[in-house]
């Protein structure tokens, strides 16, 4: 790769964190090819783990740095995947719940 220089030190410094960022995504991406699962997917069963009970949508993306739709989309996509289980909260009717499954 040829390197591209630039005088705004602060660009150089963007570039180099960003080129860094997509070689270790891509790296992690080859890891998890044989559990047939994203990256995305990885950071989210790790919440989700992290969290315990306590995990809802809205909990996973405040600590993923994600919206919520993108998350809410995530999770529908894992629910049918059968990787979490999302369940109202007893208490609050309009509360989800995450969970991890056998298969997560």
């Amino acid at each position: 790769m040829k390197n591209i220089k630039c005088a705004d030190e602060s660009f150089n410094l963007w570039w180099l964190l960003d080129q860094t960022r997509h070689l270790l995504f891509r790296a992690r991406q080859k890891e998890l090819d044989g559990y047939n699962i994203s990256v995305r997917q990885a950071a989210v069963l790790f919440v989700v783990e992290a969290t315990g009970e306590q995990a809802t949508p809205v909990e996973i993306s405040r600590r993923l740095l994600r919206r919520h739709h993108t998350i809410t989309g995530i999770l529908s996509r894992m629910e049918k995947e059968g990787l979490v289980r999302k369940t109202k909260d007893l208490e609050r009717k309009n509360l989800i719940r995450v969970s991890l499954t056998e298969k997560g």
